[in-house]
C-alpha cells in the first residue's frame, strides 16, 4: 500500500512537469451531470461549459464559507474511460487551484490531453477544482450582493483564514477523510504557502505541487509590479503603510520612489509627444509648399495676384494635409 501510494504521488508530479513545460463544517449541495444527449435537463456552470462536453463525469458542488461566501467547486471523480463503467474505486482526491484574476475554466483552454484536471482524472485521481470568491462561478454570498461593496471587501487574508479552510474540509469529508493532494497556480500558491506557515493543512494534505510560486513581492523592480504587489495587502495594511508599520520604511520609500518615477516618466512622456506632433506639423507644412509649388503656385505669399478659387483650393490643400497631423 505504501508503494502504491509513493506511485500516486510520482503520478501526481509527473503531470504536474508535463504541463509546465508543453472549516469550520461546509455546508454543500451537489448536483452530478454526466454527458447524456437525451438529459433535457438545465445544465449551468463550468461542468457543462468545459467537462462533461469531453466525456468525462463532473459534479457541481457548492461550499458555504464561515463569512458567508458561497464557492462553487466542480469534482471530475473519474477518467473518461470509467465513465462508462460502472466500476466505483476509492481514489485520492487532489486539489487544483486556479490564480488571480481567472476562475478554474482556465484549466480547460487546452485539450483533454494538455489540461492538469483531466489528465490527473484519466491518471486514476479524484479531482477538485476550487473557484475564488468573486470568480465567474462563484458570486454568490447568504447576504451579501456582489453590487454591493461589502462583498468585495477582502484580501488574500480572508482566502486563507476562510474560504481554504472551508474547501479542505468539504474535499476531506466527501472523500472519507482522506489526505489531499494539491497544486496551486500564482494566487493559489500564494494561498498555500500561508496556509502552510499557519500550520492550517497539517493533518489533511498530502503534497504540495506549486506552479509560478508566489512568496515575496518586495524584489519586484517593475513599477506596475510593485503596485500590483500593493493592491493585494489588506485594507488595514495598506491604512498602515502610510506609517510605515505594516511592511516597513524601507518597503514604503520604494514604493514613493516608484510613484514618483511613474508621475515623471508620465510628465516626460507627455512632453515628448507635445514636440513629435509640433514637428509633424512642420513637416507637412513643408510638404503642403512642395505640393502647391509642383501645382504651379510658385509665389506663395503674393497671393493677391492669385484667384478667388485658386485661394480657396490652396486651403483646402493645406487643411487636409494639416489634419495627417
Amino acid at each position: 500500500m505504501a508503494s502504491l501510494g509513493s506511485m500516486n504521488i510520482v503520478t501526481l508530479t509527473f503531470c504536474v512537469i508535463i504541463l509546465t513545460t508543453c472549516n469550520h463544517q461546509a455546508h454543500a449541495s451537489s448536483r452530478v451531470f454526466l454527458n447524456k444527449k437525451n438529459d433535457k435537463s438545465p445544465i449551468q456552470g463550468l461542468c457543462a461549459s468545459s467537462v462533461t462536453i469531453h466525456g468525462f463525469k463532473c459534479e457541481e458542488h457548492e461550499v458555504i464559507t464561515k463569512d458567508g461566501y458561497i464557492l462553487s467547486i466542480q469534482r471530475i471523480p473519474e477518467g473518461r474511460s470509467e465513465a462508462k463503467s460502472n466500476v466505483t474505486k476509492k481514489k485520492e482526491p487532489v486539489i487544483v487551484q486556479h490564480g488571480v484574476f481567472v476562475d478554474g475554466a482556465t484549466w480547460f483552454l487546452n485539450s483533454p490531453k494538455q489540461n492538469l484536471p483531466m489528465i490527473l482524472a484519466n491518471n486514476g485521481f479524484d479531482v477538485w477544482i476550487p473557484n475564488t470568491r468573486g470568480t465567474k462561478f462563484s458570486r454568490k454570498h447568504t447576504s451579501l450582493d456582489p453590487s454591493n461593496k461589502t462583498y468585495w471587501d477582502w484580501s488574500w487574508d480572508e482566502l486563507v483564514t476562510y474560504e481554504m479552510p472551508a474547501i479542505f474540509d468539504f474535499i476531506s469529508k466527501q472523500t472519507g477523510g482522506q489526505k489531499i493532494h494539491y497544486v496551486g497556480h500564482s494566487l493559489g500558491t500564494l494561498t498555500a504557502l500561508a496556509s502552510l506557515a499557519e500550520g492550517k493543512w497539517e493533518n489533511q494534505v498530502k503534497s504540495v505541487a506549486l506552479l509560478s510560486p508566489v512568496a515575496y513581492l518586495s524584489q519586484m523592480k517593475s513599477i506596475l509590479g510593485q503596485i500590483a504587489a500593493r493592491s493585494l495587502l489588506s485594507k488595514e495594511c495598506q491604512e498602515k503603510l502610510a506609517q510605515s508599520e505594516c511592511v516597513g520604511a524601507t518597503w514604503k520609500r520604494k514604493y514613493d520612489e516608484a510613484m514618483l518615477k511613474m508621475e515623471t516618466m508620465s510628465g516626460e512622456i507627455e512632453q515628448r509627444e507635445h514636440e513629435v506632433h509640433k514637428l509633424r506639423r512642420q513637416i507637412v507644412k513643408k510638404n503642403v509648399q512642395i505640393e502647391l509649388r509642383a501645382q504651379g503656385y510658385h509665389n506663395l505669399s503674393a497671393q493677391g495676384s492669385v484667384g478667388s478659387s485658386s485661394k480657396m483650393h490652396i486651403q483646402i490643400l493645406m487643411n487636409s494635409l494639416l489634419q495627417r497631423a
